[in-house]
């Protein structure tokens, strides 16, 4: 027989080497000096047999990890707030996202401690298809205090995302409430050692002056800062101001749902839209207390007590809801029931007013939309929608709105 080197002979043994060469052993062993040329191909063998093995091994556990819920973490760089560093971000991939759909593609964990201790936001990244640009064939974004930031692929976004937190950083932390004025520009309110505070005039109000505000609540700062900026001619009330707390779980700013209030502005308690169907009462230096649209009466009865109580306020029925959101408006509908009896009447100029009522939890309600007004019967209800009516200017006197059996 010819002498081999064995190679040939073992290809096959990449599948079976060891069966293989017991088999052929003898054979081989017959050939003229077998030893350097069997063991070489053994040992060759054996060797790209384990290297398959060890590939295969590494693409099964990647795998593996790539269809994990919220897959393997990238890590980016930890950084040092005020230095050359940024905040550490994490990349997750969403598994319910799929081609086309509305969820997010991935999610941006970012570590938040460098501003505020033992915190992380988690950003949504949403993807899409940008085919009319030659250049941009897809575009990453997310949403960082309220501005959003756009990239070509998901490493620039990343990158990005640190920069646009930092530049919200303030007094070593980032802001707890956001005041917008009617021209775009933005007021943030820091929780500096258990109290709010912001500093204005830097930011294009009040004439450049810098001046700081700092008070116990939002609703006190609220009127400090409205009286400020009416007093420098740049708003005309202070209902042309729009407040909204900043959750840092994942930097966006809420609006309130409605705004709890008095007549003299003493009251001012802003209740915040917290998700579908939820509210966020949040109180400085306590833990937010979040609840369904189907406890805020029982919150207001809560708050209103406490002001009673504190004599901040006479009666309770002194304190109305404005600024209603039509969504929690849809959803208060559902628990009212509406009354026999309206308020119907005219303004000075000529226009029907007609004010619905309800009854719900034992009181009556006037929606007199974007206001909803309390009272204990329906003449003490009449009153509160006038009051306000001829503080609006609608109407001159009580006599301009009566009570009406609604027609059927």
């Amino acid at each position: 027989m010819k002498k081999t080197t064995g190679v040939t002979m073992n290809g096959t043994a990449l599948f079976a080497p060891g069966a293989f060469l017991w088999i052929t052993y003898q054979v081989q062993a017959a050939q003229t000096d077998p030893a350097p040329n069997i063991w070489f191909a053994v040992v060759a063998a054996l060797a790209i047999a384990f290297l398959i093995i060890t590939l295969l091994f590494e693409r099964r556990r990647f795998m593996a990890n790539s269809r994990n819920a919220r897959s393997a973490p990238l890590p980016y760089p930890s950084e040092e707030l005020g230095g050359d560093k940024m905040f550490p971000i994490e990349i997750k991939r969403n598994l319910k996202y799929k081609g086309g759909s509305e969820e997010p593609r991935y999610f941006l964990d970012v570590d938040l401690n460098a501003a505020v201790p033992n915190r992380s936001a988690m950003l949504p990244v949403h993807w899409q298809p940008n085919a009319t640009d030659p250049v941009l064939k897809e575009v990453y974004f997310t949403e960082v205090g309220g501005v959003r930031i756009e990239k070509g692929n998901l490493t620039k976004l990343v990158d990005a995302v640190p920069e646009a937190i930092k530049t919200l950083v303030t007094y070593n932390t980032l802001p707890y409430y956001l005041i917008t004025l009617p021209n775009g520009v933005t007021i943030p309110f820091y929780l500096v050692n258990g109290r709010l505070q912001t500093t204005i005039g830097t930011i294009g109000v009040g004439g450049g002056d810098i001046e700081k505000l700092t008070g116990g609540d939002i609703g006190e700062l609220y009127h400090e800062l409205s009286e400020y900026l009416i007093s420098n001619e740049i708003i005309k009330s202070g209902s042309d101001l729009t407040v909204s707390i900043f959750l840092w779980r994942d930097l966006k700013a809420y609006a309130p749902a409605f705004i709890l209030r008095d007549d003299s502005d003493k009251v001012w308690v802003p209740i915040f839209s917290h998700g579908k169907a939820e509210l966020n009462y949040d109180v400085i230096n306590q833990p937010s207390k979040i609840l369904r649209v189907e406890e805020l009466f029982n919150l207001r009865k809560e708050i209103v007590t406490s002001l009673t109580s504190t004599r901040a306020i006479s009666s309770p029925y002194s304190v109305y809801m404005d600024q209603v959101t039509d969504e929690l408006w849809s959803e208060m509908k559902k628990m009212l029931r509406p009354l026999d009896q309206h308020f119907i009447g005219e303004t000075e100029a000529g226009q029907k007013l007609e004010i619905s009522t309800y009854t719900v939890a034992n009181e009556l309600i006037a929606a007199s939309r974007p206001k909803i007004f309390f009272g204990q019967d329906l003449e003490q209800l009449r009153s509160e929608v006038t009051e306000d009516l001829k503080k609006e200017g609608l109407i001159r006197d009580s006599t301009y709105l009566r009570v009406e059996k609604r027609m059927r």
